[in-house]
């Protein structure tokens, strides 16, 4: 189970709008239920963070962001996954 996934664009432009941390908090109760003043916080403090990051040239634009990515059969979570291809 992913929480939010998007392009390299649109994850920059969701941060930017400051429409992120409401589009994760929405998807985090519909698809798992409440979560907590805490995870909301991480989320406000790292995600501006990680745009920062996602914004270098190195990282093409056609790149996959996904978060809170769930791992199957387990309760682990992957907090951010970039994904993409290399065109090989």
């Amino acid at each position: 189970m992913i929480i939010y996934e998007a392009s390299k664009t649109e994850f920059i432009s969701d941060v930017t709008n400051e429409l992120l941390v409401e589009r994760l908090y929405n998807s985090y109760q519909e698809k798992i239920g409440r979560t907590s003043k805490s995870e909301i916080l991480s989320w406000e403090n790292s995600l501006q963070r990680m745009s920062n990051v996602m914004q270098d040239k190195d990282i093409p634009a056609d790149s996959s962001v996904a978060i809170e990515f769930k791992i199957p059969n387990t309760s682990k979570r992957v907090d951010f996954l970039v994904a993409g291809n290399s065109g090989s």
